[in-house]
């Protein structure tokens, strides 16, 4: 079994402990470092190679996509999976912090299960995003004719699916609410990404918010 390695990043020890003693209590999961700044995080991301960063962005004083930037950079010759641990509701901050990829963003009110189950995707290669977040991102997407060109590209159909993506939905979901097979979901799912380029959800719904704005912003 694969070992997930972790660097924990708090300005605050009581906080790194209590998210050290619940991921620490995994048996896959293993702490190989804490880190209280920025610098200390970057130098044993260096230092140690750990599979994350586990971070508490609330608790650090730096710039937040300068930290992901220079924390995915560090150690490694590729992007290291980064948790964000937020205890702010900023939808422009996730937007930027999304957009730069390899990052996964996770609220501080989390349960400590959620926060598990978080950290174990982050470590199999997936990037989960929070329905919660999605919906933020999507508020202002009532229907899919925000963006003239990407409209143009997709069916009907796939515009309803872009939508419900859009608001977090997994394809289950979708399937039942559109009274289809998922298999038909999955097919459209494909479709709709290769028609927008997208790669996952994430860029999915990032996509459908900055086509709104883009949209609002023209129309104002």
């Amino acid at each position: 079994m694969t070992e997930t390695r972790i660097v924990l990043v708090a300005d605050d020890s009581f906080v790194r402990g209590g998210i050290g003693a619940i991921l620490g209590s995994e048996p896959t999961f293993r702490i190989v470092g804490e880190a209280g700044t920025l610098r200390e995080a970057c130098a044993l991301g260096a230092r140690l190679a750990p599979s994350m960063f586990v971070i508490d962005i609330g608790s650090l004083k730096d710039n937040v996509v300068e930290t992901v930037k220079e924390l995915s950079a560090s150690g490694r010759s590729g992007p290291i999976p980064v948790v964000l641990l937020l205890g702010a509701d900023t939808a422009q901050l996730d937007l930027d912090v999304l957009r730069l990829g390899g990052c996964a963003i996770i609220r501080r009110r989390t349960a400590a299960a959620e926060l598990v189950a978080a950290v174990r995707m982050v470590a199999a290669g997936y990037l989960p995003i929070e329905r919660a977040l999605a919906e933020r991102l999507a508020l202002t997407l009532p229907q899919l004719g925000a963006h003239a060109q990407a409209s143009a590209q997709l069916t009907k159909r796939e515009r309803e699916v872009f939508l419900l993506i859009a608001r977090g939905m997994s394809n289950a979901e979708i399937a039942a609410a559109l009274t289809v097979a998922s298999s038909t979901v999955k097919s459209h799912v494909q479709d709709i990404f290769r028609k927008l380029g997208l790669r996952d959800r994430v860029q999915a719904v990032i996509y459908a918010y900055e086509s709104t704005m883009a949209l609002s912003g023209s129309v104002g």
